[in-house]
């Protein structure tokens, strides 16, 4: 689907007195140089021309001592600098010094049976010969002999085919003809009459092998044989009819090309190397008036250049062919005059399609590219067309209306001319005739032939309109070729716009498109804007079309009628190299707009700047760009704002088969999808989810990008085209529940005109079926929807229960016709309600059709909802409706045994009401409702209570009596039991006295230890006194052993009367100031010097002697850190240093955490060995608990040179440091108690050590826990003072708790007396 476009045409002009000549020459191109050499026949004139500025660097007669030589070759060798010149009598000439403008040249060989051909390969090292005896020589650069080969003998070569007799010609039948036609040769038509009988060599790209065309005696034809570059035969080919002398190896090397002049046609012979005819296509010639010249394939073998001569006129043409779906399409047609002959043509090893073309008045280059030419119309008028030049035809596919597979077309226009360029229309105009399906059509004449559409159906049909002649008014035409007009581009229905290449400049020119009533061809003048400073490259539209913009040399002019032509400020790339363009677009992204161009190598660039470097083609769709990937990939950018920023900023590299964490968040960013490999887009069709694409092999595919898809199906959603959306999901599995999520609010207004518009009941079943508690616009469907990630995210929960029950409201109106949704809408959650009512609605449907027999009937219903509802749990909920004939109807449907169900069913039927309901609940094992109904019998309270304990339903059973009966006591009574077996004996003890058993209330307050409620209880009981004391002794012990001394206190001195064991126990407890009161309300100040005072002053003691031995293994621990961390250090700078790793990571890039550990073991090295010998063992669960222990120890062990002593130095300065914390307050309560006592100089240096500690702390946390990494505002590296802590995410689990890298929390706490402060005065 591609045309071959000029993308400039540079063409240099020989002065009148410098032509070249027309007739016996030879000449050879150097790609160092840019330089043609040329060597005449007759007078031996040597010419050097340089093909930029056709400057002759040397152009003299070369004297040669046998005058009567004639030279048959000439060929150029990059490696030696050196021309050389094979001559008809066996001399080769080797011309040297080619810089000063003199030529010195000496004979290097000399074949005495003279030479026919020369040729060099491709990389200069191989040179081959034919001498007249036809004999193949193959020399090196040095011209030292290699090989030497007879065209005439009969050998096949090293590669000959193996052949067991299958399928030969004397095996087969032939009818009539007999046996006699089995042994009958085919003849073969000789050589054609315009041969010249020469030889012809040609090599293939890489220079591995090389063919020979030459004339077979034996047969008088011609074939070719292959070669190695040793000049070793491989192959010989097999005759064909008519075979013609010209030879051309496709670079990529599986053709070999040469022509046929068979009697009613030219072709094109396609063979393989190994010299079979693999296939050929006609050339559009005459075949007595042609003389084909050479053929020439481009670099990468995309285009095939034929050279011929028209024998009657003289003129020499160049056509230009391309292949896809192994059809042959003339694509560009370059003529010559007579006066102005081609002498060589080449294509330059530089650039893939940079076409060379000698003249005798001048050279030129051509610079081609491949492109789409497509209409581009951006609303639905627009017929998505696509025009696919074939020489003197177009083929025309309209792609809205359907896709036809190339070669074929919808349409195929005819003209008598071949087709060079084609240009649509603008896009849609007001009051024209003019559509934007409408194209102009540029012939290899200079004329222009317009084309409209003249169906407005979908259809394409084309009717040929008008013909216009362009007179360019050239004064020195004769010296150009015929091929002169480019960029062909419709501005305005009436004005098309062009350029003209004139030298090394193109002109800007204008056509006024004439419209006269009854003149089919008009003559109309190419108007000259302005000459532009060099070449015109590109002549593309604004995104309003109202601007044209001229790229000329990678900078951009804008152009229209009513300003003119100005130098636009816009770049195309901000890079100084050049780089050439083969799609330039200006694309309308919201507010914003920008330049899309894409590169030869594959590089987008967006306004001038590089964006990717994979890009293989893009599309500009109505609503998006579609870019494709060398990753094989489509990737969709809406074309607002949003997706802008996405093109400038996003990875467009992407993999889409990978399914790393991180591709898989960068693909839920992008809109994107696999293709087949190598696929380029063609067409997106306008305000359609369609887009096509063509395959290497040439083939075309459509596919609808889920991004396009969604963007149309929400057009239509916002236009509440319910239906249209609705067909399209269905069609593209796009999940419906984007019905309901692309509007919450709209859609539950809308939601009747989503009923009226869908009306098809199993479309609406469909989509209640996929509802869900999920809104895909942020989970599936995230990317196209953007947007709503940036907005607070709304709850989900409910909404599939909320759009069921108002579709089922509106469907409800007419109910016989949405019977299947309104089930679905009943019973899309599973929950029973929803069940019963979607049952109790089948026991409608079967009411009704006893009086109507239309309408959807029952049976159908219950089969529809079976489908949904597994049949057991339809008849459990049945069942559990306590309708009998549901049940019977459901049950009918089952796989269930009547005789067991019937029979089950009648025992129910036969029972008590509420006794049948019991029964029913307690086989569904709806226990709740089985108590509800089994309470409402009072003879059967016995089963009630044995069902409540086999179910433990106490709660639900103390509600159903009232709570003065005698059944309420008994629940109360077996619930306390049962969670006195639970050890719940606080709760117990309240069900018991809820049901007067204030024995066991006793014994389970007791168990609990809730004394107080022990004591009402006891009282309750009337219990005597030495009882009650008993239960007192008991209660002070059950406290103590639980630690609970003020409790325990209180018992002895308000019910025993012990104040001295009172005091005691709240002494033991270290409640100092409850002992302190105690005892100064009791008057027992002797308790005081007895009890409390020693106490204080023996915590005291203990108190000061525990925090200061913290002191001291706090600093012993600090310091013997910082010693292991040198360690550390010292030894990865010595690793560093021995191995010289200047760029490896440190530990902080790493991700490791050797700022806090070290390795201290025997052999030193990093501790990311260590840290990753670490994180391979957390894996194992294998390891016994002995060992599991063993290395807990080795992990807490602090002796010095132990595995992980610094892990252990950490965690116990952080315990150290953390029980500091929490001493602080019982350093005060203390330090209070002592003043109280007059022991003041014990509580200040309680206080001074404490201070101390704390001090030591602050200073100390700063070198254990070095704060995080800061860098200097002016230098790249980390300050020297800092060190960098990792983060808790990279520590391995089983080395050290991630808490523990950070020093312990200090919460705020005044312990601090203002007694003990120092006065700074």
């Amino acid at each position: 689907m591609r045309n071959l476009v000029i993308e400039s045409q540079w063409t240099n002009t020989f002065n009148d007195g410098d032509f070249l000549p027309h007739e016996k020459y030879h000449c050879c191109y150097n790609a160092d140089k840019d330089r043609y050499y040329i060597i005449e026949g007759e007078d031996n004139r040597f010419l050097a021309i340089d093909a930029s500025n056709n400057r002759k660097y040397i152009d003299e007669e070369v004297i040669f001592n046998n005058k009567e030589l004639k030279p048959i070759g000439i060929e150029y060798c990059s490696i030696n600098q050196e021309v050389y010149v094979a001559c008809d009598c066996g001399l080769v000439i080797c011309m040297t010094y080619l810089d000063d403008e003199k030529v010195k040249y000496e004979e290097i060989a000399d074949f005495t049976n003279g030479l026919q051909c020369m040729k060099i390969s491709p990389d200069h090292e191989v040179v081959v010969l034919i001498t007249k005896d036809n004999v193949v020589i193959t020399l090196s650069s040095n011209f030292d002999i290699l090989q030497e080969v007879n065209l005439t003998s009969k050998e096949f070569g090293e590669k000959q085919f193996i052949t067991v007799g299958w399928g030969k010609k004397e095996t087969q039948f032939h009818g009539s003809e007999g046996k006699a036609a089995a042994k009958a040769k085919s003849a073969v038509i000789g050589k054609t009459d315009t041969d010249n009988g020469l030889p012809r060599i040609t090599w293939k790209g890489d220079g591995t092998l090389f063919a020979v065309s030459y004339i077979d005696e034996e047969a008088n034809a011609r074939r070719f044989k292959v070669f190695d570059r040793e000049g070793i035969l491989q192959y010989t080919s097999e005759l064909v009819d008519c075979l013609e002398g010209t030879l051309s190896w496709k670079p990529s090397g599986n053709l070999i090309a040469s022509t046929r002049k068979l009697p009613n046609k030219h072709t094109v012979a396609l063979f393989e190397k190994n010299g079979l005819l693999h296939r050929e296509f006609t050339l559009p010639l005459e075949t007595k008036n042609v003389q084909i010249e050479d053929l020439v394939w481009s670099r990468d073998s995309d285009i095939l250049a034929v050279w011929y001569k028209d024998i009657a006129s003289g003129i020499m043409t160049v056509q230009l062919w391309g292949e896809k779906n192994y059809h042959w399409y003339l694509k560009q047609t370059i003529t010559y005059p007579k006066n102005n002959p081609v002498l060589y043509l080449a294509w330059s090893p530089q650039v893939n399609k940079d076409l060379l073309i000698l003249s005798s008045k001048n050279s030129t280059i051509y610079t081609f590219y491949w492109t789409v030419t497509h209409s581009h119309g951006k609303d639905l008028a627009d017929k998505a067309v696509v025009s696919v030049i074939d020489g003197n035809k177009v083929l025309v596919t309209g792609f809205r209306d359907g896709i036809v597979p190339p070669p074929m077309a919808q349409q195929t226009i005819q003209f008598d001319e071949p087709v060079n360029a084609i240009s649509f229309a603008p896009k849609q105009i007001q009051d024209s005739e003019i559509s934007s399906n409408d194209f102009l059509v540029l012939l290899s004449n200079n004329k222009i032939e317009f084309c409209q559409n003249i169906n407005e159906s979908w259809a394409v049909q084309y009717a040929k309109k008008k013909l216009y002649n362009v007179d360019l008014r050239l004064k020195d035409a004769k010296k150009y070729s015929f091929h002169l007009l480019q960029h062909l581009f419709w501005y305005k229905p009436n004005i098309v716009l062009c350029s003209v290449s004139l030298g090394v400049k193109s002109s800007l020119c204008e056509i006024h498109l004439l419209d006269v009533e009854g003149v089919e061809e008009i003559t109309v003048d190419a108007k000259i804007i302005q000459e532009m400073p060099g070449q015109i490259e590109h002549i593309v539209p604004s995104s309003d079309s109202k601007t044209v913009y001229i790229v000329v040399n990678n900078k951009i002019y804008s152009y229209n009628d009513r300003d003119g032509l100005s130098k636009s400020d816009l770049v195309i790339m901000n890079e100084s190299s050049t780089r050439a363009m083969v799609k330039v677009e200006f694309v309308m992204f919201g507010e914003k707009e920008a330049i899309v161009t894409l590169s030869r190598k594959y590089v987008l660039y967006v306004n001038g700047k590089q964006v990717s470097n994979n890009i293989t083609s893009f599309f500009v769709h109505s609503e998006f760009l579609l870019l494709t990937t060398l990753q094989h990939a489509l990737i969709c950018f809406k074309l607002d704002e949003n997706g802008l920023d996405q093109l400038c900023t996003r990875d467009l590299t992407i993999q889409p088969w990978e399914n790393e964490a991180n591709v898989v968040h960068r693909k839920q960013e992008l809109s994107i999808r696999r293709l087949e490999r190598g696929s380029t887009l063609v067409m997106a069709i306008p305000k359609d989810a369609r887009a096509i694409l063509q395959m290497p092999r040439g083939n075309l595919e459509c596919i609808q990008p889920r991004a396009l898809s969604l963007a149309i199906i929400g057009n239509f959603i916002d236009k509440l085209d319910y239906h249209k959306a609705f067909d399209l999901m269905r069609k593209q599995r796009i999940d419906l529940n984007l019905l309901y999520d692309h509007n919450p609010q709209s859609f539950i207004e809308h939601a009747e005109k989503f009923v009226q518009d869908v009306k098809n009941a199993n479309w609406l079943s469909l989509f209640l079926t996929d509802l869900k508690d999920e809104d895909v616009t942020r989970t599936t469907y995230a990317s196209s929807y953007e947007n709503r990630s940036k907005q607070p995210e709304e709850s989900v929960s409910g909404k599939v229960e909320a759009v069921c029950e108002v579709l089922r409201k509106i469907m409800e109106q007419n109910s016989n016709d949405f019977v299947q949704p309104i089930l679905i809408s009943l019973v899309k959650n599973q929950k029973k309600v929803g069940l019963e009512n979607a049952l109790k609605k089948i026991k409608q449907l079967k009411a009704q059709e006893n009086v109507n027999q239309q309408g959807f009937s029952a049976e159908e219903a219950l089969k529809y909802l079976l489908y949904m509802v597994d049949v057991n749990v339809l008849y459990d909920i049945a069942l559990g409706m306590y309708d009998f004939e549901l049940v019977m109807l459901v049950a009918q449907k089952s796989q269930k045994d009547p005789k067991e169900y019937i029979s089950y069913l009648n025992t129910l039927n036969g029972l008590e009401e509420n006794y049948r309901k019991f029964s029913i609940d307690s086989y569904l094992k709806r226990y709740n409702s089985a108590l509800t109904h089994i309470a409402k019998i009072p003879d059967r309270f016995d089963e009630c209570m044995y069902f409540i304990q086999c179910h433990e339903l106490y709660s639900q059973g103390l509600k159903l009596y009232n709570s003065k009966s005698s059944e309420f006591k008994q629940i109360t009574v077996a619930y306390g039991k049962h969670l006195s077996s639970k050890a719940k004996y606080r709760e117990a003890g309240i069900m018991f006295t809820k049901g007067k058993d204030y024995v066991e209330a006793l014994n389970a307050f007791k168990q609990a230890n809730s004394w107080q409620d022990a004591i009402v209880t006891a009282m309750k009981l009337n219990l005597s006194f030495p009882q009650l004391t008993e239960l007192y002794e008991e209660l002070v012990s059950r406290l103590l052993e639980d630690k609970r001394y003020e409790a325990a206190a209180v018992i002895l001195s308000k019910h025993l009367n012990r104040y001295e064991d009172a005091v005691a126990t709240l002494c033991e407890g270290r409640h100092w100031h409850q002992a302190w009161t105690d005892a100064h309300c009791m008057k027992r100040e002797d308790l005081i010097e007895t009890h409390v005072k020693p106490g204080i002053l023996d915590h005291a003691e203990f108190m000061l002697s525990q925090i200061r031995q913290h002191k001291q293994d706090f600093e012993k621990y600090k310091n013997r850190l910082g010693v292991v961390r040198a360690q550390a250090a010292a030894r990865e700078l010595a690793m560093r240093n021995l191995f010289d790793v200047d760029d490896e990571p440190t530990g902080n890039e790493r991700g490791d955490f050797s700022d806090l550990i070290s390795d201290t073991t025997s052999i030193a090295g990093s501790t990311m060995s260590r840290s990753s010998q670490a994180s391979r063992s957390t894996g194992r669960s294998y390891r016994s608990s002995k060992n599991r222990r063993k290395h807990e120890r080795k992990l807490q062990s602090i002796k010095e040179g132990s595995v992980y002593e610094d892990l252990a130095l950490i965690r116990t300065l952080h315990q150290l440091v953390s029980q500091a914390y929490k001493q602080r307050d019982e350093v005060r309560s203390i330090a209070e108690m002592l003043l109280f006592i007059n022991s003041d100089q014990l509580a200040a240096e309680l206080y001074k050590v404490m201070s101390e500690f704390l001090e030591d702390i602050y200073q100390g946390k700063r070198e254990i826990w070095p704060p995080a990494e800061i860098k200097s505002p002016d230098s790249e590296e980390p300050s020297s003072s800092s060190t960098n802590l990792p983060s808790p995410s990279t520590i391995p689990q089983n080395l050290i708790e991630p808490r523990l890298l950070n020093p312990p929390e200090e919460q705020p706490s005044d312990w601090k007396l203002d007694a003990f402060k120092v006065s700074s005065k």
